[in-house]
């Protein structure tokens, strides 16, 4: 009777913390990381605009955030947790299951989350046009590896990208 109690409250607990996240990019096709999508805070702003020519792309692996890890590991645990008290004979046993299981449980769900959430990005160098008011600057943007972009390719760089602001590279429409 335990042990069905314990994999029904199992289940509950990962469908509730389950809907509360996105899939994973592996999963949905979804890159929070993509220069295509934009948040709410992100959507209707003015956002600067300058047009460059691409030095450089180099492959990146994009990290998931924090939140992402901190989730699976906590659910990894309590699944570990779970499965650990189901063994042993003894309290004693059972005491030291558990703990092994709760952390065996919270590595393999951090391991789980970070190769799961993982995204395939570019490094863009860009060599922006000197304007009438600024000198010409380089700069690196990484953004998910969705819009393809080649060194010597005109592009867009759009958005502040400074002090931590978003900025996206477009090729130029032509």
């Amino acid at each position: 009777m335990n042990k069905i109690i314990s994999v029904l409250v199992a289940a509950v607990a990962i469908a509730f913390l389950g809907g509360c996240s996105t899939l994973p990019p592996s999963m949905s096709g979804y890159y929070p990381s993509s220069a295509n999508e934009y948040t709410t805070y992100g959507a209707q702003t003015v956002q600067q605009v300058h047009f460059g020519t691409v030095l450089d792309v180099r492959p990146v692996n994009v990290r998931p955030s924090s939140f992402h890890s901190y989730a699976a590991s906590g659910i990894g645990a309590a699944i570990g947790g779970m499965i650990g008290n189901q063994m042993g004979g003894t309290w004693r046993a059972r005491e030291v299951t558990t703990t092994l299981g709760t952390l065996v449980g919270a590595v393999v769900g951090t391991a789980v989350s970070n190769q799961a959430y993982r995204q395939p990005g570019v490094a863009v160098t860009v060599r922006l046009d000197a304007g009438r008011y600024s000198p010409s600057q380089v700069v690196a943007i990484t953004q998910a590896a969705d819009v393809p972009v080649y060194t010597g390719e005109r592009v867009e760089v759009v958005g502040n990208g400074y002090s931590g602001s978003p900025a996206r590279v477009y090729p130029v429409a032509r």
